[in-house]
């Protein structure tokens, strides 16, 4: 069997995360509409833009997108690039949650300020346990 050959181009990991970022911010700008209208905290919006936003490298979603391009990647990149960014997204809550749970008081240079938002949801993480399964936090909304 041979190897697939190598796209014609070298693999740009700056655009791909760069792309990742794309698929992230609408994401959220999708989502500030409805967190209105579900009456949540206003500034929720803004906290989650500035945890998702504060930096890191997007490995995970660079790897996610570099094995489909390993796979032979063809077809339409646009599904592959929203998995990665939920990778990145899934990512960034667990180490919200780790910190809540640890108690820390910084993530990414981000003060309590910032952690203060998740405390009312410990334990009983709703991303892990049904809140985000209805209404506009829907698997069917995600990335």
């Amino acid at each position: 069997m041979a190897a697939p050959p190598l796209p014609a181009a070298p693999v740009d990991l700056v655009v791909i995360r760069a792309e990742v970022e794309s698929v992230l911010a609408a994401f959220v700008e999708r989502k500030a509409t409805p967190a209105v209208t579900y009456q949540m905290p206003t500034e929720i919006t803004e906290v989650l833009k500035g945890l998702l936003f504060a930096g890191g490298k997007r490995l995970r979603p660079v790897l996610c997108v570099a094995g489909w391009y390993a796979a032979s990647g063809h077809g339409d990149i646009v599904p592959v690039l929203k998995a990665a960014a939920s990778l990145g997204m899934f990512h960034t809550f667990t180490l919200i949650h780790d910190d809540v749970m640890d108690d820390s008081t910084t993530r990414r240079g981000r003060g309590p300020l910032a952690m203060k938002h998740w405390q009312p949801i410990m334990p009983g993480t709703p991303m892990l346990h049904g809140w985000a399964s209805t209404g506009p936090f829907s698997s069917e909304t995600w990335p």
